[in-house]
């Protein structure tokens, strides 16, 4: 992955998040740049859905930000390519 260093095609810095006193995420720092591929991974309850939620925008971090510089059109054209239909008619089955 590379730094967060402004150049990044999402950028995550400090994100805190937490469901009453339960801790979900605690300084949750990462950037991916063009051409990388990352995953998560992690036990159940490790925090991998709310990041993702935080990442959305469905959920707001309690500290930190995350930087996703593209919007509007390009980004929901970027997001309909990253899932082939075949893919997502075998998830929805």
């Amino acid at each position: 992955m590379t730094e967060p260093d402004g150049t990044a095609l999402l950028a995550a810095v400090g994100v805190r998040k937490r469901f009453g006193a339960l801790v979900v995420l605690d300084g949750v720092d990462f950037s991916v740049g063009a051409g990388e591929a990352v995953g998560i991974v992690g036990p159940n309850g490790a925090g991998k859905t709310t990041l993702l939620s935080v990442i959305a925008g469905s959920q707001r971090p309690d500290a930190g930000s995350i930087r996703l510089p593209l919007t509007g059109s390009l980004a929901l054209v970027l997001a309909a390519k990253a899932v082939s239909p075949a893919t997502a008619t075998a998830h929805a089955s």
